[in-house]
C-alpha cells in the first residue's frame, strides 16, 4: 500500500492523545476536526462536516498537512433510494395495501433494478408488527414489483448495499424474538438466489456500509447491544466482506465508536467523519474528531 498516516506518537499536530487499540487489516488513526481539510475539483473549500452538506462527488482531502490526494464524499445513497421509493406512486400504493414493505431496506444493482427486504411485516392499523425475510425485485424504470428469495434471517433496522451490478449484501439489525441478526447475506440477481456468507462479530444498527474503490465493503459504528466496546453500546469494531472471496471477517477497531457519520472513501480505505460519539456517562454528543481507517 503506498499510503500510511504516522503513528500518534510520531504525529506534531494537536491530535487527541489515545492509546493505540490492536490493528488487524485496517490502520487507525484519529484527529481533530480542525486536521482535515476538503477541497472541490476546483479547489473551493468544502465543509463536508456542516450538518445536511448537500455537496457529493470528488474532493481533495488533506490531513494534518498532508495531501491524501482524491477521495469520493457520497454519504446519502441508500437514504436518495429510499427517497425515490417513497415518491414513487405505485410503490405507495402498494404499500397501503399489503401487509409488507414497511421498513425495509434496500439497493440498487444493474442498471434498473432495486432489491427491497426485510422490515416490518404487519399492516398499517395494526399494533403488531414482527421482522420479516420477505423481498422484491424492482424495476426503477418501468415500475414492476416481483417477489424476490427469502432472506435467511427475518429481519429490520438492518441495512443493504450494492457490492456490483449483480450482488447486493445483506446484513445486521434485529430478527425474530428481538435477537440479534447475525448472518450476513448475498443476493446474486444472476442466480436469483440469496446465500449466508459469514456472521458478524457483534449486533448492530444504524450503522455505516462504505464501498471502497477494490469492491471490499467496510462496515463501520452504530448501535450495538451490550458490547461494552463504548459507554451507551456504541461500536468500534470495523468489520470487512471481501467480495471476490465471498468472505466476511473482522478487520480492526475505531479510537472512538461512532453512530450516523459519514465517509469519505479513499482508495486504501476511508475517513470516518461526522456523526456522534459517546461521552463519559453514555449520552451521545456530536463529534469533534475524524478518523482514517487504511488497509495496510
Amino acid at each position: 500500500m503506498a499510503l500510511l498516516l504516522c503513528s500518534i506518537s510520531a504525529c506534531t499536530s494537536s491530535k487527541p492523545q489515545v492509546v493505540a487499540k490492536k490493528r488487524l487489516n485496517y490502520y487507525s488513526e484519529i484527529y481533530n476536526l480542525s486536521d482535515l481539510k476538503t477541497k472541490d475539483l476546483m479547489g473551493l473549500d468544502v465543509d463536508l462536516t456542516e450538518k445536511d452538506q448537500p455537496y457529493t462527488g470528488v474532493v481533495k482531502v488533506i490531513l494534518a498537512g498532508q495531501s491524501l490526494g482524491k477521495g469520493m464524499y457520497s454519504p446519502n445513497e441508500a437514504s436518495w433510494l429510499l427517497d425515490d421509493l417513497a415518491n414513487d406512486e405505485y410503490l405507495a400504493r402498494v404499500v397501503r395495501i399489503l401487509p409488507f414493505l414497511r421498513n425495509f431496506a434496500c439497493a440498487a444493482y444493474g442498471k434498473e433494478m432495486a432489491l427491497l427486504g426485510g422490515g416490518s411485516y404487519g399492516r398499517i392499523d395494526r399494533i403488531t408488527e414482527s421482522p420479516t425475510a420477505k423481498t422484491y425485485l424492482y424495476n426503477l424504470i418501468r415500475s414492476e414489483l416481483l417477489p424476490g428469495p427469502s432472506l435467511h434471517q427475518a429481519r429490520r433496522e438492518h441495512r443493504m448495499i450494492n457490492v456490483d451490478a449483480n450482488r447486493v449484501l445483506i446484513l445486521g439489525g434485529i430478527t425474530t424474538g428481538n435477537a440479534a441478526a447475525l448472518d450476513v447475506e448475498l443476493f446474486d440477481a444472476s442466480s436469483g438466489t440469496i446465500k449466508t456468507v459469514g456472521k458478524m462479530a457483534l449486533f448492530r444498527r444504524e450503522f455505516l456500509l462504505t464501498r471502497l474503490p477494490s469492491g471490499k465493503i467496510l462496515v463501520s459504528g452504530g448501535i450495538g447491544n451490550q458490547t461494552n466496546e463504548a459507554p451507551g453500546d456504541l461500536v468500534s469494531t470495523v468489520e470487512v466482506f471481501d467480495p471476490v472471496k465471498e468472505k466476511y471477517f473482522v478487520a480492526g477497531q475505531l479510537h472512538e465508536a461512532r453512530v450516523g457519520h459519514s465517509a469519505i472513501v479513499l482508495p486504501a480505505g476511508a475517513i470516518f467523519l461526522g456523526g456522534r460519539v459517546p461521552d463519559e456517562g453514555g449520552q451521545q454528543i456530536d463529534s469533534n474528531t475524524v478518523e482514517a481507517v487504511l488497509n495496510q
